[in-house]
């Protein structure tokens, strides 16, 4: 079977992340990372290892995906908070501070905090390739 013009290829990492959900007996949601919020992508925002601070690029990131939700107004926000290779064990306070952090930073941004909930370590079971170093990830909620 060779490439078919037209056709589109799931890219292996998330038929991996399906495929892993599936197994797992439980219904996971695999995301994709990008800008395009309303469009159902999850924007990561970094955080230096055990800080729970965003620094000013991480803050005008969220500031960033704030004013890209502009198109969509209602669309409601999650804040999954997920631990780094860099720091695998980060206690539950941690996860938490950060989420907390992107929250005050989107609702300053003019986001209304009843479109937004909090995903201290991804309870919500999104499938997610852990990155370098910790991250919020803001997500479309269902």
């Amino acid at each position: 079977m060779g490439f078919e013009p037209g056709r589109k290829i799931i890219p292996a990492m998330i038929l991996a992340a399906l495929v892993a959900g599936c197994a797992s007996g439980t219904a996971r949601t695999a995301l994709t990372t990008g800008p395009n919020l309303c469009g159902g992508e999850a924007q990561p925002i970094y955080f230096a290892q055990d800080s729970t601070a965003l620094d000013d690029t991480a803050a005008q990131l969220v500031v960033l995906t704030a004013q890209r939700r502009s198109v969509c107004p209602d669309l409601r926000i999650l804040l999954v908070s997920l631990a780094g290779d860099d720091t695998p064990n980060v206690p539950a306070a941690t996860l938490s501070a950060r989420a907390e952090a992107v929250r005050q930073e989107l609702m300053r941004a003019g986001v209304p905090a009843a479109q937004l909930t909090v995903d201290p370590g991804n309870r919500f079971g999104r499938t997610v390739a852990r990155g370098p170093i910790g991250q919020v990830l803001i997500v479309r909620q269902p």
